[in-house]
């Protein structure tokens, strides 16, 4: 467990972009938060006018710390994604640059020990650190709609502790769904790395040219399919109302197929680790 532990803190002293990133999220948080604070005014005037326009009165405001919950679950996802997204193209590589990677070599780590830390941080630890910058902007909110009353405090009548603590389960509900559609490509990227310097832009292109060439040279459409089957998981698992639902609607052969090459390309990344070069 210790081990696991030293690896997981040196993949967060080389990567602190992942901790900066929800910190910079929050404080323009803040920053939204003392403008709702400093304009309550305005709120208030707006919330007097919007209780006299008939059938549209306040209750028909209820769905805003759903939106508010949702808009933040979004954003953090979204950034989540993107940080896991460049993560796993480079640490590998990055490890073989630097010269890290033979001294890792040197301890008493195996490689698959290495694979599974670096897997653990890209998919949990990277969305764990932004699920931080959802329960923190929500407590601020929470506490802007504590603090202003009937003015600001209107928008965010149905927000609770109670919602902020669920907005929070929910947001890592949904990072664990996509995780789980991420580890394929995670650890096709893992052994991609290895083989080129430009990993990413690698990946990139050979994921257009499996869309196309199919269809360009002989008019089949069922791998342009299969891509964008397994590709749109991840935000199928962010953004609809049931994170499953990419799962549930995606051919099952595709899904078979999606996690062998999976399984297949943590085999070759193991494989290609225990070369130097």
């Amino acid at each position: 467990m210790r081990p696991t532990l030293h690896m997981l803190e040196k993949e967060w002293l080389e990567n602190k972009v992942v901790t900066t990133t929800p910190i910079i999220l929050f404080v323009f948080s803040i920053f939204i938060a003392i403008a709702m604070f400093s304009n309550s005014g305005h709120f208030a005037n707006f919330s007097y006018q919007y209780s006299f326009s008939g059938s549209q009165t306040l209750t028909s405001m209820s769905g805003f710390n759903f939106s508010l919950a949702s808009i933040l679950i979004s954003i953090a996802g979204v950034v989540s994604i993107a940080l896991s997204s460049a993560y796993f193209p480079k640490t590998l590589l990055k490890e073989k640059q630097e010269g890290s990677w033979m001294f890792w070599r040197s301890m008493p780590v195996s490689d698959l020990h290495r694979h599974l830390v670096k897997l653990l941080f890209g998919l949990i630890a990277i969305p764990l650190f932004c699920s931080f910058f959802v329960l923190a902007a929500e407590l601020l909110f929470w506490i802007v709609k504590l603090t202003s009353g009937q003015q600001a405090g209107f928008l965010l009548a149905p927000l609770t502790f109670t919602h902020v603590v669920s907005g929070w389960i929910e947001f890592l509900g949904r990072m664990f769904i996509v995780a789980i559609a991420l580890l394929p490509l995670a650890a096709i990227a893992l052994a991609v790395s290895q083989r080129t310097r430009s990993p990413i832009i690698t990946m990139f292109v050979a994921i257009y040219l499996l869309k196309l060439m199919p269809i360009l040279l002989f008019g089949f459409y069922g791998v342009s399919h299969f891509v964008s089957a397994v590709i749109d998981l991840p935000s199928s698992a962010l953004f609809d109302t049931n994170p499953l639902s990419g799962f549930m609607h995606a051919n099952m052969l595709f899904l078979l197929i999606y996690f062998m090459l999976g399984v297949a390309g943590f085999m070759a990344s193991l494989r290609f680790s225990k070369t130097d070069e």
